[in-house]
């Protein structure tokens, strides 16, 4: 299979003959259609062996996430407890209580089938982004597969919560990049900024900055930035929109009112309660610094808690879900949350240890298994505990070492367990991806312009979600990242194609020397086609 990105001062080699083997000939004699039904075919095959092995469904969490309104209230008031939504996008939440209102009886097999197609499509996805990207099918292939046949996957798949169809989108919205880039049909550009919406209206993590950072990457590589300026402003109103309504109703701008609880969360525990006695007792911090994050509204001082400005709404002034749960958009969280961000602020300032110390902590979660949650329910983990054993050790690199109970280490009510593979790859991978599209600015030559544009949103997207889910995040670190385990796999993908497989090629059929490990990330090691027949 001939590859387009060759040539220039990067030097991405040829992928070589066609493969002799007959599946690799299928491989790459099948129609991309054909191919796409082979995918499906897999999938299912997948999928039924994961349900004889006992895997199920989980709709547990409508009972207890605290980012799902009272289910109750999804049924009987959704609209309006959609509206008056503020801890939390409404998007999900929406989503949850249509599939209630039209399957009343039969939820859990409807939430499982849309999940389902989710799953069919990402495999379809993660598969296209890479053969977009330059890798060959067969890589391709292998990745895409080995990575939604991994007990991560099916679990996630199997958990209603936003984790799962927030990677679906993100993963879609790459590909929908590469082809508002690569195609002039206007649905591709606004099937790409529809992605970016529902993602901004589904989970604050995305905000306005990384909708406009996305179309400002789209607009500096396009051809007619005119009109992608013109769709990005157009489709941004929904978003606005949002932002606008909670500006007046709450006096908040943003889609979310948790920001300070998970900032506060991410450093307060890494200060000591004596140090944290303190700094309040000489005004450096609040009395909230000595409650307890995300603690029940009872618990926190009359002056925080004592107006509610909408008693006749319930998912504002009932304090508790009718399932018994604390209800976190109860109105006073507004402004527990304000304070806890100035309270955050200020433990940057007179704390800087403990912050160094939630962001490292972060980092390290955030590099572990996606399957090592404590959330997902025990018969499904029993179900895909050989699966998992072997994913965590043959290839992520797990040290049964419990970090949690080392002493100096963050405690944690969760083993936290080193997977040498991911804690060390994944960086590596984001900087080889990072070197590659930047050579091609610097020498004017190498990759496309479309295949740079495609990896510096695939980075940058990654490096976004890094940066704020360990600044602000709340110790579920490895469940933010893994919304971006497709991205890093495309890039695993062109490491193989470009570098790894090459590399061996030629330890096999030249003279045994060293190799730097600069060569497989660094610019001197990038070898062109025309060097290698001139025996450079």
């Amino acid at each position: 299979m001939s590859c387009h990105l060759c040539g220039g001062s990067l030097g991405i080699e040829s992928p070589g003959p066609p493969q002799k083997g007959a599946f690799m000939r299928l491989l790459g004699s099948t129609s991309r259609r054909g191919m796409l039904v082979y995918l499906g075919a897999l999938f299912a095959v997948i999928q039924g062996g994961y349900l004889l092995l006992g895997v199920r469904f989980d709709c547990t969490p409508l009972t207890y996430a605290y980012q799902i309104m009272d289910v109750e209230l999804l049924r009987t008031r959704l609209l309006e407890s959609s509206f008056y939504l503020h801890s939390q996008p409404p998007g999900f939440n929406l989503f949850l209580g249509a599939v209630l209102k039209l399957f009343p009886q039969a939820y859990t097999t409807a939430f499982w089938v849309i999940y389902l197609s989710c799953g069919l499509v990402l495999y379809g996805a993660v598969f296209l982004l890479q053969r977009q990207l330059g890798v060959s099918r067969p890589i391709a292939f292998v990745l895409s597969t080995l990575f939604i046949a991994s007990p991560s996957f099916v679990l996630w798949e199997h958990h209603l919560f936003y984790t799962f169809p927030l990677m679906v989108l993100l993963t879609v919205s790459a590909l929908l990049f590469h082809k508002s880039l690569d195609s002039d049909k206007v649905w591709w550009l606004l099937g790409f900024f529809f992605a970016l919406v529902l993602l901004c209206v589904m989970r604050s993590l995305f905000q306005l900055m990384f909708y406009f950072g996305a179309a400002a990457l789209l607009v500096a590589f396009s051809r007619n930035r005119k009109r992608v300026a013109v769709v990005a402003l157009v489709m941004l109103v929904p978003i606005l929109s949002l932002y606008v309504k909670n500006w007046v109703v709450f006096d908040m701008f943003g889609t979310s009112s948790w920001m300070g609880e998970g900032a506060w969360m991410n450093i307060g525990r890494n200060i000591s309660t004596e140090d944290r006695q303190k700094l309040v007792r000489e005004g450096k911090l609040s009395e909230l610094a000595l409650i307890r994050w995300y603690s029940p509204v009872e618990d926190h001082p009359a002056g925080y808690t004592g107006v509610v400005k909408h008693a006749d709404i319930p998912v504002l002034s009932e304090t508790r879900k009718s399932t018994g749960g604390v209800n976190y958009n109860h109105e006073a969280y507004i402004r527990i949350s304000d304070q806890r961000m100035r309270d955050f602020l200020a433990a940057v300032r007179y704390c800087p240890k403990a912050v160094m110390v939630g962001v490292a902590a972060g980092c390290f979660v955030s590099l572990t298994s996606t399957s090592d949650y404590g959330l997902f329910t025990e018969g499904d983990l029993d179900a895909v505990a050989p699966i998992r054993h072997f994913y965590d050790f043959a290839l992520y690199g797990k040290i049964p070492l419990d970090l949690s109970k080392v002493q100096g280490f963050p405690k944690s009510n969760h083993p936290r367990y080193v997977y040498m593979f991911l804690l060390v790859g994944l960086p590596l991978l984001l900087v080889f991806a990072l070197r590659r599209a930047i050579a091609g600015f610097r020498h004017n030559a190498g990759l496309p312009r479309i295949q740079r544009a495609t990896i510096l949103y695939l980075c940058l997207t990654i490096l976004y979600v890094a940066v704020v889910a360990n600044t602000l995040g709340g110790g579920e670190n490895n469940r933010y990242r893994f919304k971006t385990d497709p991205m890093y796999l495309a890039l695993l993908g062109m490491f193989l194609q470009f570098r790894l497989i090459p590399w061996f090629k030629r330890r096999l059929t030249r003279p045994s020397r060293r190799t730097p490990l600069r060569h497989f990330f660094g610019r001197q090691g990038y070898e062109t086609v025309e060097h290698r027949d001139a025996g450079v």
